[in-house]
């Protein structure tokens, strides 16, 4: 009991608070990894969950002997929502798929330097999962800088690993004037209804992003790139060739 009081005021030392887990669903079932979304609720009295998920945010869960950061997508009062892909071997997303619900975690918000972007063009880069960051961000740009125009490009294998594209899709209808949101489908045969639909099959080459990016002045655009190491570096690179500064070239957040 001792050592286990000790180990709650450690991680209450260092920013943690206690959480449950609240629900869990399946929400993409994925090519190669199913994607879940996992409501947690904060057990710490009369606290609210001070997490902006419209602000470039990673949020440390912790279950022992293993923490992760992740951005969360959704957050309501007391409780927060984590989309989640479950990797085969995943220590903490293996751990989250077989918890029962009222499992108890720790939770701290790690803050990142973020602003609004105050740019009129505005790149947004999800890979895969990484849609969990881009998302919010997207949703807090179009409500915050209403002049600014916006491209989003998702991309997967398969739409089987997309999550949240009716969600796009609406506020691509609601923002037709602002917001140009193209799917990416690498592994995906091509469908007569691709166009209309907005997908594309290319991967993302410089020649791609150019046919995005390559009017935009470099003095005026912001971008937020989300995805694996060397995704993210391949397309930062691209678009630092095509002029673009590389404090711009955001990996970690908008700013």
């Amino acid at each position: 009991m001792a050592i286990l009081m000790c180990h709650d005021m450690v991680l209450r030392s260092l920013g943690y608070r206690p959480c449950v887990l609240a629900s869990k669903e399946v929400v993409a079932e994925g090519s190669e990894f199913p994607v879940y979304l996992f409501w947690f609720q904060s057990t710490d009295s009369g606290s609210r969950v001070c997490v902006d998920p419209g602000v470039s945010q990673s949020l440390s869960l912790n279950n022992g002997p293993v923490f992760r950061k992740y951005s969360p997508v959704a957050v309501d009062g007391d409780r927060f929502a984590l989309g989640v892909k479950i990797y085969k071997g995943g220590k903490m997303t293996e751990f989250l798929r077989d918890a029962k619900i009222g499992q108890a975690l720790w939770w701290a918000p790690k803050p990142m330097k973020t602003r609004t972007t105050g740019c009129s063009n505005v790149g947004l880069i999800a890979m895969g999962i990484g849609i969990t960051a881009v998302l919010p961000v997207l949703e807090r740009e179009l409500s915050t800088n209403p002049t600014s125009k916006v491209v989003l490009l998702y991309c997967n294998r398969t739409s089987q690993d997309e999550v949240w594209v009716e969600k796009i899709k609406t506020l691509s209808e609601t923002h037709t004037d602002r917001l140009t949101f193209t799917r990416h489908l690498t592994r995906e045969a091509v469908k007569a209804t691709d166009s209309e639909e907005h997908i594309s099959h290319d991967r993302l080459t410089p020649d791609v992003l150019a046919k995005y990016f390559a009017g935009w002045d470099p003095r005026d655009s912001a971008f937020q790139v989300v995805g694996s190491k060397s995704q993210k570096r391949a397309v930062g690179r691209a678009l630092g060739e095509m002029g673009f500064k590389q404090d711009l070239v955001v990996r970690k957040g908008l700013f």
